[in-house]
């Protein structure tokens, strides 16, 4: 019965043809923290935290409240201030890209297909 469902669902064009899933979801990123109290300490899932640098660091709800305001904070090879850091929740849930197949028009997860994008210069699947 569910090998059955899946085969509808491939040939109406809502799941992949290779896998037979509609939706293939990475695992969530792990954010760690960069602050003094809890250096390296893991931040939680759907907790808020901070980033700057680039998105290349990050600072847990905590350790951002204990940093001094216009305080400059200096990570080695960059320097940013407190207000200049970006407030988000760690929530996000990234879905694999699609892929449309130049012969028979069907789509595709991008690795089901083992597709490299970095390698389709024409801009050809």
């Amino acid at each position: 019965l569910l090998e059955a469902e899946e085969d509808v669902k491939r040939r109406n064009g809502e799941a992949c043809l290779l896998c037979g899933c509609e939706k293939l979801l990475f695992e969530p990123p792990v954010f760690y923290c960069n602050g003094f109290n809890c250096p390296s300490k893991r931040i939680r899932r759907n907790s808020y935290y901070y980033v700057g640098g680039n998105n290349q660091y990050h600072w847990c709800h905590t350790c951002f409240q204990e940093l001094k305001d216009n305080s400059s904070i200096d990570l080695g090879d960059i320097t940013v201030k407190k207000d200049g850091l970006t407030k988000k929740k760690n929530d996000e849930v990234h879905e694999e890209s699609w892929v449309q197949c130049d012969r028979c028009e069907r789509w595709v997860h991008q690795i089901c297909a083992l597709f490299n994008t970095r390698q389709n210069k024409d801009q050809r699947s």
